[in-house]
């Protein structure tokens, strides 16, 4: 998987105009797969630097899908559990639209009841259409991670750059007896394991 740049505003404003201009479905799946980029992105930046294989891998496996970035970049501090919410709301409304073989609309019955139960309370406005509050939702979460992209450094950094030496030395000392320890049990032909 190759890792993607963050987009900049003329490309944000593009994929709005786009949103509104999609079918239904078009418009659920577009933005669901946008939001998946863009945690994608938050995560590298929390991260600590990996090597490109490193990066594939993780983001292969553990973090291959919508649900887990979410909750992966809420457990990391660098989401609000009301951006966790609106980006779970997104991604179970895109869910309706992908597994349906029938063409529905914003106003079907699971996934009205999904956007009128779900969306934030500051979205939800008089005359506003389910597609408009589910646009909404999107353009919020959007900017509040993009928001965090730009203005703050969230890297994590290496174990050692934050422990002195001496803690990294008590550390490999006690790896060292452990390291022992199970030498010792296996030698005596005993698992402690």
């Amino acid at each position: 998987m190759p890792k993607s740049k963050p987009h900049t505003q003329e490309q944000v404003a593009a994929i709005l105009e786009e949103l509104k201009s999609q079918t239904d479905r078009g418009t659920a799946i577009i933005a669901a797969a946008v939001l998946d980029d863009v945690l994608s992105q938050l995560l590298t930046a929390r991260l600590i630097k990996l090597t490109s294989d490193r990066h594939d891998s993780l983001f292969k496996r553990t973090l291959s899908s919508f649900f887990s970035k979410i909750e992966m970049c809420f457990a990391l501090g660098v989401l609000s559990n009301e951006a966790r919410l609106a980006l779970h709301l997104i991604r179970d409304v895109r869910n309706e639209f992908a597994h349906r073989i029938e063409q529905i609309k914003f106003d079907h019955p699971a996934v009205a009841t999904m956007i009128q139960t779900r969306v934030l309370s500051a979205l939800k406005k008089p005359g506003r259409s389910n597609r408009d509050m589910f646009i909404d939702s999107f353009s919020a979460v959007a900017f509040t991670i993009y928001g965090s992209l730009v203005l703050a450094d969230i890297r994590i950094k290496p174990l050692e750059e934050t422990h002195s030496s001496q803690i990294l030395e008590v550390l490999a000392a006690y790896s060292d007896v452990v390291k022992e320890a199970i030498r010792e049990a296996q030698a005596k032909d005993q698992s402690f394991l």
